[in-house]
């Protein structure tokens, strides 16, 4: 482990003792300088964890893939082809009203 990763590991364990402390001991005696004592040491532990897990990559957003142009032109003529051939089956009266929006909202929710 580096230096910088043992430093937030000690930052947090000290923020979670003076979380502790404030809470246990610094609300119920101190009153508002309790609540100070209590936010400083969540303050100081939330920082230290955030930035271990920044150092260690799992804060980190995972890669955004670009969508492809043609898979996407490919999708909506499918989606078109089939709303056209669910549309002529429904005038044709091979489907009711309530399949055809059931099926079409389903075509349309793909896209």
């Amino acid at each position: 482990m580096d230096g910088k990763k043992r430093g937030s590991v000690w930052g947090a364990a000290l923020g979670a003792a003076v979380l502790l402390l404030g809470a246990l001991i610094g609300l119920p005696r101190f009153g508002v300088s309790g609540q100070v004592w209590t936010i400083a040491g969540a303050v100081l532990l939330g920082y230290n964890v955030w930035a271990l897990l920044r150092r260690s990559g799992k804060s980190a957003a995972p890669p955004f893939a670009a969508p492809d142009p043609e898979a996407e032109a490919k999708a909506r003529e499918e989606a078109r082809a089939a709303l056209a051939a669910l549309e002529a089956r429904y005038k044709a009266g091979e489907v009711g009203y309530e399949a055809y929006m059931k099926q079409r909202l389903d075509i349309v929710s793909r896209l």
